[in-house]
């Protein structure tokens, strides 16, 4: 979703789903928080839940700010 203040962008799967909390965690891999990273230095949010009955559900928001001229 679009607007002139927000893009927003919600990606869902029926997947097996995973443990969040432990894939945020792993020394081996920097994926998830770079994402994280990534949103906040932009004024913006991500929230990601998953389990094995649901899939994965994962949404960022990033507010659209007026560009510098």
């Amino acid at each position: 979703v679009f607007t002139p203040t927000t893009l927003a962008v919600t990606i869902e799967d029926e997947g097996k789903g995973f443990d969040v909390a432990a894939a945020s965690k792993k020394n081996n891999s920097s994926g998830l928080i770079n994402l994280y990273k990534r949103a906040k230095v932009m004024g913006g949010s991500l929230y990601l839940t998953s389990n094995a009955t649901f899939g994965t559900h994962s949404n960022i928001t990033i507010p659209m700010l007026p560009l510098s001229t």
